[in-house]
């Protein structure tokens, strides 16, 4: 019987396929199924059908196609990957390869110059395929979260920026007094 290795998160999951004419979705569902038995709290997935999910094969890391069946894309014993969630937006995208073309280009990777030169036409939107090569360098360090905490920050400092301009405003309608501000004088008004 065919059988398929499936990472999830941080989990390889076996999953058995009597008849390889099931889809690549149904092999997703099946891998998510083993997954959330596996985890005390489901691994943080609510529904495996409402779960939104790629596969991708570990091996050259084509995209595979949820509709094509497993005989036609897929030979026994073969890796492939889920990647779950929602895909990133092309401006979080943009962060992530600005951060990790900055420090792949410092040489320390190992990475060819090839893979890197094909990371800056992709940041710079001219470029529609994932460079295959040197995939350990692409993937190996924390731009991700540093993309997105640095875009956190940066919508943190304009909220604190509207919050001033807010109390500005407030102030101005005030006249500029500070009675509204003061919490004796609104429990004096009260009694």
């Amino acid at each position: 019987m065919p059988r398929f290795t499936v990472h999830i998160r941080d989990e390889w999951l076996a999953v058995a396929c009597r008849d390889t004419s099931n889809t690549i979705q149904w092999l997703g569902q099946e891998a998510l199924k083993r997954y959330i038995k596996n985890k005390p709290d489901n691994g943080g997935i609510g529904s495996v059908k409402e779960t939104r999910f790629i596969v991708r094969r570990c091996q050259g890391s084509g995209l595979l196609d949820p509709d094509d069946t497993i005989d036609d894309v897929l030979e026994d014993n073969d890796f492939v990957e889920l990647g779950l969630g929602n895909p990133l937006s092309p401006e979080r995208t943009r962060m992530l390869l600005a951060l990790r073309i900055n420090v792949l280009a410092k040489g320390y990777s190992g990475i060819s110059l090839e893979t890197l030169q094909a990371m800056i036409q992709a940041f710079n939107g001219k470029l529609q395929h994932d460079p295959s090569a040197s995939g350990l360098a692409l993937i190996n360090g924390t731009q991700m979260i540093t993309s997105l905490g640095a875009e956190a920050v940066e919508r943190a400092q304009a909220i604190a920026q509207q919050a001033d301009i807010v109390a500005a405003l407030t102030l101005e309608v005030l006249k500029g007094t500070t009675k509204a501000f003061d919490s004796g004088e609104q429990q004096q008004e009260q009694m």
